[in-house]
């Protein structure tokens, strides 16, 4: 009984093959080492500071019902902190976006596992021309007067001007009324 335990651990062809860590030429240190292993040797762990600026942060986003950090939640920041800032723009641009977001929390946990990002994720932002200091007065200034019912900036960083009949650019009200 002995004999064929010790023949059958020496003959098996897989252990052979996992032991020549050489393909194409390429010598590939951590052929064999398991995949967890791998993403925790690559990724940089999360200090205790950095965990509690992102739960402050999460807390902080707007949204109905309210952001709540549970287990779960702290888990998956812990397991993929690599993925947390794309996962948390992609929540913001869920609640913006979709009709409804029944669980913030969900939809954060789901995009951090996944590595999910805003389709506008790493792309340059739009520059939209911004108005100068004097262009800014005039604009509170007619605001003051109430000859445009609203004067706001968009999230991403366009102004826009109310007029109460249409909502135009903040350089289109300024050419309508030179």
């Amino acid at each position: 009984m002995t004999q064929i335990t010790v023949e059958q651990q020496v003959v098996v062809p897989k252990i052979m093959v996992l032991d020549d860590y050489e393909i194409d030429g390429v010598l590939d240190k951590n052929f064999g080492a398991d995949e967890h292993d791998k993403t925790t040797d690559d990724t940089e762990k999360m200090t205790s500071e950095e965990l509690r600026n992102v739960t402050i942060e999460l807390r902080e986003i707007p949204c109905t019902p309210a952001f709540k950090i549970n287990p779960q939640v702290l888990a998956t920041i812990k397991k993929h902190p690599q993925n947390v800032a794309g996962a948390i723009a992609y929540l913001k641009e869920a609640l913006r976006t979709w009709d409804r977001v029944n669980s913030p929390e969900a939809v954060f946990s789901k995009a951090c596992k996944e590595g999910s990002k805003p389709a506008n994720w790493g792309q340059p932002v739009v520059s939209y021309p911004q108005p100068s200091d004097e262009q800014l007065v005039e604009l509170k200034r007619a605001l003051s007067k109430r000859e445009i019912r609203d004067l706001s900036k968009a999230y991403n960083g366009l102004w826009f001007v109310d007029t109460g009949a249409s909502i135009l650019s903040w350089w289109e009200y300024l050419q309508v009324q030179v």
